[in-house]
């Protein structure tokens, strides 16, 4: 955490090493790209940053107290007991003592990032049509530290294995590369088997992404896409996390007053109050205050909206599980058909034992269909649900689908 402090010394390096008016002005054009109902003079106009509210929310202390989460030690916990105990009954949990041997821990500081990624352009946002809008990262590392920004841009970044000297394929790492940030990093034990890895490289969805946000910014709540399950590593700063279970009803946990609202800062101050009442109609969250060196395990299905507390960097992906294939097979399936189609092809080859599994949870849908297209109530009545639920779902929060009854059970039991 120290070496992003905004220290005096800090400072007066990033003032000698990049033009500051210049790299404003570059931020300030991506915000035009990036929320064009707002005028980038009016980013603070809220003033958010200095909110009592924030302040108690961002307050290290009191976020700890608030802290339910269970926290597994890597060095005692096997991969096996890990599937047992949490990736097969979906139950979040914060991982400590995995990172200790990486490399990001002493790069990715403000100077290491700038001499190795300055140049390069990296994803802070999406514009109206859904293109990304990059900011060279010396440009971003000086606004992070001179914003007061209501909900600041955020660095989201899915190709970042691409940036740096020497670009690195994944099956290569150790031997192409050496100043590609995946030197840097390797993904926990416990999620080294990823099944999607087998869709083949160029063809699976953006599944990792370097991330590095100034304080108060963050991601509103969301579901992960194709009900993958996903880690985050946090290298500095601290993230505080609401999460609620799968069953948790969309309306109550993303209410429609904020439709349109795609910041975590504005959930905080709206909706976590209420999720302190004892009227809350919704399930009782899961709070967590991530310091550095712990990873948040986050399983498919769960609710979760984040909001960083000091300036914060990390590694987050992504994945597909034993535990969780047949949902993301479902979801694949549905929404990605000729993905699932190679997809399949390659499970065949490598993994014959899953197949099975797919075609059984291809049965269990046709025969779902077959019966709705029998009866004309139900099937309109389906219709009307999947055209409501698709024009209010949010792609900038990379939200899936709503979740039900028959892709997750009954609701488990309280942790």
């Amino acid at each position: 955490m120290m070496a992003w402090e905004p220290t005096e010394d800090l400072l007066k390096f990033l003032e000698s090493a990049i033009d500051g008016e210049y790299a404003l002005e570059k931020v300030r054009d991506a915000k035009k790209k990036i929320r064009t109902e707002l005028s980038p003079d009016n980013w603070h106009a809220k003033g958010l940053q200095d909110h009592p509210a924030t302040q108690l929310l961002t307050n290290i202390c009191k976020a700890r107290l608030k802290d339910n989460a269970i926290r597994v030690d890597a060095r005692k916990c096997s991969p096996h007991e890990f599937e047992q105990q949490f990736e097969n009954t979906v139950t979040p949990c914060v991982i400590t003592n995995a990172m200790e041997s990486w490399r990001a821990n002493e790069r990715w500081t403000p100077k290491g990032l700038l001499d190795a990624l300055g140049e390069y352009r990296f994803t802070c946002g999406d514009d109206d049509d859904g293109y990304s809008v990059r900011v060279r990262f010396k440009y971003f590392l000086y606004y992070m530290f001179h914003q007061r920004d209501d909900s600041p841009l955020y660095m989201f970044d899915g190709s970042f294995h691409r940036r740096g000297r020497g670009v690195v394929d994944d099956d290569e790492r150790r031997t192409h590369g050496g100043g590609s940030l995946l030197w840097d990093y390797m993904p926990p034990g416990y999620f080294a088997s990823d099944l999607m890895q087998h869709c083949g490289r160029g063809r699976r969805p953006p599944y990792r992404w370097f991330v590095v946000g100034p304080h108060c910014s963050g991601t509103n709540i969301h579901q992960d896409p194709l009900g993958t399950s996903a880690w985050n590593a946090l290298v500095h700063g601290y993230k505080r996390w609401v999460l609620f279970p799968p069953y948790a009803k969309k309306e109550v946990v993303k209410p429609r007053s904020l439709a349109g609202d795609r910041e975590g800062i504005t959930w905080f101050h709206n909706v976590y109050p209420l999720t302190q009442r004892k009227d809350w109609p919704g399930p009782k969250p899961l709070e967590v205050l991530q310091c550095p060196g712990e990873i948040m395990f986050v399983p498919s299905g769960w609710w979760h909206v984040v909001l960083n507390i000091g300036h914060t960097v990390a590694v987050t992906q992504n994945f597909a599980s034993e535990a969780n294939f047949p949902l993301v097979w479902k979801r694949t399936r549905h929404s990605r058909p000729k993905l699932s189609r190679y997809w399949l092809k390659q499970l065949r080859r490598r993994r014959p034992d899953l197949v099975a599994t797919a075609e059984s949870v291809d049965k269990r849908s046709f025969r779902f269909d077959q019966s709705i297209r029998s009866d004309s109530a139900t099937r309109n009545s389906l219709l009307s649900y999947e055209s409501s639920s698709s024009s209010s779902s949010s792609s900038s929060d990379s939200s899936s689908s709503s979740s039900s009854s028959e892709d997750y059970g009954p609701p488990p039991q309280p942790l």
